[in-house]
């Protein structure tokens, strides 16, 4: 149901200025993405890697094909939600009311429907929030290539991310 909700009309409005910007950076080689990402733009780039990915796997310049990929990813975040109320204890109807909220938060889906890396931002992030709660029951070199993975993929996803993943690693 999300996943229907969030494509409806997900090529309007236009692409916003940091969407653009996100665009532009997609179109360009990626020793570019680094050396622009090195002075000038202090986002780290995993999303940028993303979506140059994309580009050169779909092409073509629509709001809609440019916002599809954090669309994906919010279906992950959804799908990580779940997965981390069951984690919790929660029962299967508990745990898709989590996801549920988190799919009808006006906030998150703004972010999810944005061509920007606020999505893959909280997906990231709550993939190491479910390792870290995990840690202790997985063998102990999964759980710290998982924790290291997972706490390296969000701070590459976002500079945010940081005080999340340190709090994670005071936590464990």
């Amino acid at each position: 149901g999300f996943f229907a909700l969030w494509n409806w009309d997900l090529g309007y409005p236009p692409l916003s200025s940091d969407e653009s910007f996100v665009a532009i950076m997609a179109e360009k080689p990626v020793s570019y993405l680094f050396q622009r990402l090195n002075y000038d733009e202090p986002h780290p780039p995993i999303y940028y890697l993303i979506r140059r990915g994309w580009r050169l796997l779909i092409g073509g310049h629509h709001e809609f094909v440019d916002r599809y990929p954090s669309l994906l990813i919010g279906m992950l975040l959804l799908s990580l939600t779940y997965r981390l109320g069951r984690d919790l204890g929660l029962g299967p109807w508990g745990a898709a009311a989590a996801a549920i909220a988190v799919g009808l938060n006006p906030e998150i889906t703004v972010h999810i429907r944005e061509a920007r890396m606020y999505g893959p931002m909280l997906a990231t992030l709550t993939a190491a929030a479910l390792v870290a709660w995990r840690f202790e029951r997985l063998p102990r070199r999964t759980a710290i290539l998982l924790a290291a993975g997972t706490g390296l993929l969000a701070l590459l996803t976002h500079y945010f991310n940081g005080l999340f993943v340190v709090a994670l690693g005071l936590w464990g």
